[in-house]
């Protein structure tokens, strides 16, 4: 047009139109000014053209980092997944036929015709090209086949998930670097990609986003959140309103597919989505919709697919659109390459690890789905243990209260009920602090949940179980050098009791460091019976001394009866009480002696006191003379005082004569007045009864178990990384350094003492070592080869009767050339004697 007709109006570099038409043509002449403005066009195709191999130079670069350790290293990966194949369509045209797809591929099923049931091929087939021709004739929609995406191998990938080598036509040896071949068949034609986002002269269409080309395969690759978004239905289900506010608000109401019965669950399952005013909706009142659909125009986030779909989904998604873009350009790239990148960033071998939890795992780290399962098998056969020893504790113990859970408030266990095993998994993982239980033999425990409890629990008290038969020689130290082992009666301290919970010794006794204050000089009020042997360790009605109060702490008794009040009477207090108002400050009659050295006690006219009556008592004395010239009988007054407030009541310990030790009155025993003489003829003074018939019960030993707390496993989820984030990302962190961010990741590297096990190609070219592919591979070096000295012998004898074949053959050789000489030699003298003749 422009070399004779006219150009007319042009825009300018941000689109708009210059006001100036170009009239003239390359024939007329162009005026300057026409020049300039029509050069505007031909420098946007250079700068575009320039751009755009910059722009594809940089994909393929990033391209082939993320891929360059997609290699072939193994024949057959046993993965029983695989992907469906079915015709690439948008919007009703056909974007990639399905026998274009199946071509190359091993079947995960077999192919059976629908019509006849005669097998197309088989199971672990490959479908070539007259395979793909017949199953498409057939009508089938759907194959289902091995694929890159879902090969399980951890490094590289397997033959059978690969397929066909689209450059041999054959199946892909071991060895091939097909992430390499990927990368360069996808980066290559990305020149022939336009660079343009919009194409519409500089007017945006109502909320579409027209990212085409290079950017949109870039977008892709990357997996970016779009530039316009789509609103998709994260349930299936049918557009049950479309509400419409203020003109340009919109809210779309999509209601999921159940039954009938079941309406409530209905109302609550209802989404509500908001439609921002510029996004154009494109589903209407009463359509059916599935879910990852689009309710909008615009492009769908991948982050939303793997949230509502899953990965498999991501994957086919990526594949869908990015095969979109080069078949709209023209460009035909076979699926198998696009899917070896998108394995690499949309990856079903490996996991991100969103929580650790309990397993020896880290949070936030992307891990092999097989090193994420073995973590997990690991914390749930420690659960199983943990179970076990649970059970063991706990079942057919009788609980002595009611366990309810502190959370829901529901009664886990009754009061009085016996523990079965289907309760113990409600006690595992109900909140309580403590549950109070009872063993057959009546011995009670309190069980504590979790080691830290338990640990807190026994701090501070005295340890009575033998731990140190039942603990391993290595973790028995204590911190005190002189003390190797943790011992009887020994202060429980926290090492100490972690060292108990870390052994997995569940049940310990203890005693409260108050014991012997508590129980030191109590009366008994029964026998203390040894638990082991039925022995009898202290009887009954006698005080405890230190040494027997340790004797019952190391035979382990629970609990002891003691009498709740003891009254200890004083006889000399008690008469002294009862005359002082007869006698005192009255004056001695005569001279006292002792009757046992003759000496004066109290002389003549002394007067009576307190201090006085208590000194001839001491002298043992029977009366006391008096001013009148009479006495007064301190025997007779003693057995009053006996009478009114010690006989009848019960002695409450053997009441014993001090002088020769004699028991006089049996513990336990009824005080009688002939008692009471013996009391008084002995002149004892202190006599302990009993006040009352009530008894004390004082608990000795507490028994505390543990149950464990079950491990958590470990929570992971599918991840999708931008080709940039999986190579930074990557296991060898040569590549990554080589990669970009370098200083970030040499120094993650260092600070974590990562190893770089130089499974890629990059890595092995940085240290210069001979790359894993081809050749190159492990594989090929490592050629065993097995020796015997039979095999040696029978080789031999074959080189032997070889050289001696070989000799043979030259010594016919000599003969034959000695043969032809001589007949030669012959020949040539019969002519000579002719010609002389």
């Amino acid at each position: 047009g422009q070399l004779a007709g006219m150009r007319g109006l042009m825009a300018d570099p941000s689109g708009k139109i210059i006001e100036f038409p170009i009239r003239s043509n390359f024939r007329d002449g162009l005026s300057v000014l026409e020049y300039f403005i029509s050069t505007h066009g031909a420098r946007k195709g250079l700068a575009d053209t320039a751009l755009r191999t910059s722009k594809s130079g940089y994909l393929t670069r990033r391209l082939v980092d993320v891929a360059q350790d997609a290699i072939i290293r193994e024949e057959d990966c046993g993965t029983s997944d695989g992907i469906i194949i079915r015709a690439f369509q948008d919007d009703g045209n056909v974007i990639e036929a399905l026998e274009e797809r199946l071509v190359g591929r091993i079947t995960q099923e077999e192919v059976i015709d629908p019509k006849t049931g005669e097998v197309l091929v088989g199971l672990g087939e490959e479908i070539d090209e007259r395979s793909a021709k017949k199953i498409s004739e057939t009508g089938i929609k759907e194959v289902k086949v091995r694929s890159v995406l879902t090969c399980r191998a951890e490094h590289g990938i397997c033959v059978k998930c690969y397929g066909k080598d689209l450059a041999t036509g054959k199946l892909v040896n071991i060895g091939e670097a097909v992430g390499v071949i990927a990368a360069q068949s996808i980066g290559e034609p990305g020149t022939q990609l336009t660079l343009r986002t919009f194409h519409t002269g500089g007017v945006k269409i109502s909320g579409e986003d027209i990212t085409l080309g290079l950017p949109r395969v870039e977008q892709l690759f990357e997996v970016r959140k779009p530039k316009k978004q789509a609103v998709i239905s994260e349930i299936n289900g049918i557009i049950e309103e479309i509400i419409t506010e203020d003109n340009y608000k919109k809210q779309v109401v999509v209601n999921p597919e159940t039954s009938k019965e079941n309406k409530d669950a209905i109302e609550e399952k209802k989404k509500i989505y908001n439609i921002p005013a510029d996004l154009r909706l494109i589903v209407e009142k009463g359509q059916k919709i599935r879910a990852g659909e689009r309710l909008t125009v615009g492009f769908i986030d991948p982050h939303d697919i793997l949230k509502i779909q899953g990965i498999k989904a991501v994957q086919e998604y990526l594949l869908k659109e990015i095969q979109a873009v080069y078949r709209s350009q023209g460009v035909k790239i076979s699926d198998k390459h696009i899917e070896t990148i998108i394995r690499q960033i949309a990856r079903l071998n490996m996991i991100y690890v969103r929580s650790a939890r309990d397993s020896e795992l880290l949070s936030g780290e992307l891990v092999y789905v097989s090193d994420f399962e073995k973590a997990n098998k690991k914390v749930v056969e420690e659960n199983e243990e943990i179970s076990k020893k649970n059970r063991e504790l706990l079942e057919n113990k009788k609980t002595i209260f009611s366990l309810v859970n502190v959370k829901t408030g529901e009664i886990i266990v009754k009061e009085g009920e016996v523990i079965t095993n289907k309760v113990i998994p409600k006690i595992e993982t109900s909140d309580f602090t403590t549950l109070i239980v009872e063993d057959q033999e009546n011995k009670q425990f309190t069980i504590v949940k979790g080691e830290n409890s338990f640990i807190e629990r026994i701090t501070g008290n005295i340890l009575v179980s033998g731990i140190k038969d039942n603990i391993q020689e290595d973790n028995t130290k204590t911190d005190n050098p002189n003390d190797s082992k943790i011992k009887f009666n020994e202060v429980i301290s926290k090492e100490t009791g972690a060292k108990i919970a870390n052994n997995d010794i569940r049940t310990i006794s203890y005693a409260k460091p108050d014991i012997y204050e508590k129980i030191e000089d109590r009366i008994t009020a029964a026998d203390i019976i040894n638990p082991e042997d039925s022995q009898v360790l202290v009887s009954a009605n006698k005080q405890l001394t230190s040494p027997e109060v340790d004797k019952i702490i190391k035979a382990k008794v629970d609990r002891i009866k003691v009498w709740k009040e003891i009254k200890e009477i004083s006889v000399r207090d008690g008469l002294i009480k009862s005359i002082k108002d007869e006698i005192i400050g009255r004056p001695i009659g005569e001279d006292i002696k002792d009757p046992a050295s003759g000496n004066i006690v109290a002389d003549k006219d002394q007067i009576i006191s307190k201090n006085l009556i208590k000194k001839i008592l001491l002298y043992k004395l029977s009366e006391l003379p008096l001013e009148d010239g009479r006495y007064f009988s301190l025997e007779g007054r003693t057995l009053e005082f006996l009478y009114d407030n010690v006989v009848g009541k019960i002695a409450a310990l053997d009441i014993l004569d001090p002088e020769t030790g004699e028991i006089i009155i049996n513990g336990g025993k009824k005080i009688t007045r002939n008692h009471a003489t013996e009391i008084c003829n002995r002149h004892l003074d202190l006599i302990k009864v009993r006040a009352n018939n009530k008894i004390a019960c004082i608990n000795i030993i507490e028994n505390v178990g543990f149950i464990r707390r079950k491990k958590f496993v470990a929570v992971g989820m599918p991840i999708i990384q931008g080709i940039t984030q999986a190579s930074l990302s990557t296991e060898s962190f040569l590549s990554a350094a080589s990669f970009q961010r370098t200083t970030h990741v040499l120094t993650n590297a260092s600070i974590k003492g990562k190893v770089d096990k130089l499974y890629g190609l990059k890595e092995n070219v940085i240290i210069g070592n001979i790359i894993p592919a081809g050749t190159g591979l492990n594989k090929y070096g490592e050629i065993e080869v097995d020796y015997s000295h039979e095999e040696e012998e029978k080789v031999g004898e074959i080189f032997k009767e070889a050289e001696e074949e070989q000799r043979e053959k030259k010594i016919d050789i000599f003969r034959e050339e000695d043969e032809d000489s001589k007949e030669k030699i012959s020949d040539n003298t019969t002519d000579q004697e002719l010609e002389l003749d």
